[in-house]
């Protein structure tokens, strides 16, 4: 008898390849692999019993994934003819599957060797500071009284494989010296349902193998096990992704509830509690997901378990783009995308390749990556980019006419607030009196000078209104539109105020009124809306708007689908807004191993400069 068990994993980190041999190797019966595309089959060959007792133990040591996007077995006729050999690429360092997590266990040893997941550092000693006491060669020890120490309510550092975390646990003292973003790390996934509102498909993102971090809803039962935290309404939540904070989580668990405080901290600054250990590590950054409405999981940020990412390349041809943090290079018939290292040059927002003759936006290069993954170069595409860090597009790409920039976001800003509100003053007596009625009702908002970046994006955009409507005391148009985003992420409610986002013809091509949607937002600011609606009214209507201008390229050209991303997407509210809207009307595409930003740039400018 054949089985053939097939999996849809959308990865070439090689865990799934790995794992499955793996098991298949502890054991006597004979097997294949094969894989196409996206499809990794493994066909087994043996009796029923042994076939039943295999595919168990696959249940439960292969782990869910983010990538994982379906599984089937079958019984099939016969074994296919060739055996599929997994390329040698580059290992990547990467949280622990389900089998190393029990030896883990059983061992005290976070420093579990696998052909499948882990690190590539070597084993190494653990070192326990408990004041001027120093422990080795007793990792048990160690763990259990960390874990006590922890309960009686210090603040400790330790080293993890993904860089020095401050780690203590939530209590009201340990609380109120939080300076900064936190991270909330669960023992597991029943200790985020008791504190969090959380879904199935939330459920399955959060215990993934990639173990993201996500921005959950707190509930009722949050404020009263936590009663002297105010004003939150939302928690970032993780598990544990590496072996050390896994270990860590069991033995607190082991004497009561598990809610530990997690942050990254200066590796040289010392605590009188510290667990650390000798082998040098790279600092992955965890990563980030949201769970948009239909239950795909998006990889927002983060890199741990993404690179070196190895893609089909150009022949003949050497070429390297670089990002704010990564470089991708084309070599040998192969595009390898590396977390860049402080060698390498900076990032300019206009990629320059070869001799300096094919230049590219970031949002190009972001557009062709989806392209380029999903082969949909032959088809006529529209991508939509809305970034944080830089330019904006709404782009077109068709076999027939190539790269088109559809909507260019290159709106100016004066410099302060005042001559702001003296433009729109004189624009008609509509605005006149907006304006007059605004300044009169709210007269200390318009002192300081506006800070912004070159860029020509929404992220400005918002920024500014922030400011114009008093949610940013100063006059940091970064830090206002964080502060939108954030008031936008608080909001509980079905439906914001809508604002007017209009485009105008300037040298007959359509650009946005950007002064349209701030005096909008400004009239409901006068009509007493607090600022969470305000604010989710700002990002749907934007939202929609886009949405819109999509319907209009489909009046002018047969579209085959829309391709979106962007670092302005990692706004849960934006992301599942357009995503909802959009997919009504037409196939959406997202990145498959790329985070939203910075991380796809380079291997999508190769893409477009060869393919050119």
């Amino acid at each position: 008898m054949i089985l053939k068990f097939t999996f849809e994993y959308q990865s070439t980190s090689l865990v799934l390849e790995n794992i499955l041999l793996r098991e298949l190797k502890s054991t006597t019966l004979t097997g294949k692999l094969e894989k196409y595309g996206d499809f990794v089959s493994l066909y087994v060959k043996g009796g029923e019993e042994e076939l039943q007792d295999f595919a168990d133990n696959l249940s439960i040591n292969v782990p869910y994934s983010l990538f994982l996007k379906d599984t089937k077995v079958e019984a099939v006729d016969k074994m296919p003819d060739k055996d599929y050999i997994l390329p040698n690429y580059p290992k990547r360092e990467l949280p622990f599957c389900p089998k190393c997590e029990k030896k883990a266990f059983e061992d005290y040893d976070p420093f579990v060797k696998c052909v499948a997941c882990g690190y590539s550092f070597k084993s190494s000693t653990l070192k326990y500071k408990n004041f001027a006491k120093i422990i080795t060669n007793d990792n048990e020890g160690i763990f259990k009284n960390f874990a006590k120490v922890l309960k009686n309510g210090a603040v400790a550092k330790i080293k993890t494989f993904n860089g020095y975390k401050s780690i203590s646990l939530m209590n009201q003292k340990n609380f109120e010296k939080i300076k900064g973003d936190f991270d909330l790390l669960c023992a597991d996934l029943e200790s985020v349902d008791k504190i969090c509102s959380i879904g199935k498909s939330e459920m399955l993102a959060l215990g993934s193998f990639e173990k993201p971090i996500l921005e959950l809803f707190v509930n009722h039962n949050f404020l009263n096990i936590f009663p002297f935290i105010k004003n939150l309404s939302k928690v970032r939540v993780r598990l544990s992704n590496d072996l050390i904070l896994d270990i860590i989580c069991k033995e607190v668990k082991a004497l009561g509830p598990c809610y530990i405080i997690l942050s990254d901290c200066d590796e040289q600054k010392q605590y009188n509690i510290e667990i650390d250990f000798d082998s040098k590590i790279s600092k992955n950054k965890s990563l980030e997901a949201i769970v948009l409405d239909d239950g795909q999981s998006v990889i927002t940020k983060g890199d741990l378990g993404l690179v070196p990412k190895v893609n089909d390349g150009f022949k003949d041809i050497s070429l390297k783009a670089f990002s704010n943090n990564f470089v991708a290079i084309n070599d040998n018939e192969k595009i390898i995308t590396y977390k860049k290292s402080k060698e390498l040059p900076p990032i300019l927002d206009t990629f320059t390749l070869g001799e300096g003759d094919l230049s590219y936006e970031a949002a190009h290069g972001a557009f062709y990556t989806v392209l380029s993954e999903h082969s949909l170069l032959d088809k006529t595409m529209a991508g939509v980019y809305f970034s944080k860090i830089n330019n904006d597009r709404i782009m077109i790409n068709s076999p027939k006419f190539g790269l088109v920039d559809y909507i260019i976001f290159d709106f100016n800003f004066p410099k302060t607030l005042s001559k702001l509100l003296k433009i729109m003053k004189n624009e008609n007596e509509t605005s006149s009196r907006l304006v007059e009625n605004f300044m009169t009702k709210f007269p200390d908002f318009y002192k300081d000078e506006l800070k912004f970046s070159k860029m020509g994006n929404i992220y400005k955009l918002w920024g500014v209104a922030a400011i114009m409507l008093g949610m940013q005391n100063d006059g940091d148009v970064k830090k206002g539109a964080l502060k939108l985003i954030k008031y936008a992420a608080s909001f509980k409610g079905k439906k914001g105020p809508r604002i007017d986002y209009k485009l105008k013809k300037d040298k007959n091509k359509p650009k946005l009124d950007n002064l349209k949607a701030i005096k909008t937002a400004m009239s409901f600011k006068l009509a007493g809306i607090d600022f969470p609606t305000l604010s989710f009214g700002v990002m749907e209507s934007f939202a929609e708007f886009a949405s819109n201008i999509l319907d209009d390229i489909s009046r002018d050209y047969e579209m085959d689908g829309v391709c979106f991303n962007g670092s302005l997407f990692e706004s849960a509210n934006l992301i599942n807004k357009f995503y909802t809207i959009t997919k009504k009307n037409y196939k959406v595409y997202l990145h498959k191993e790329f985070t939203l930003d910075d991380m796809n740039l380079g291997y999508g400018i190769i893409n477009a400069a060869c393919k050119k």
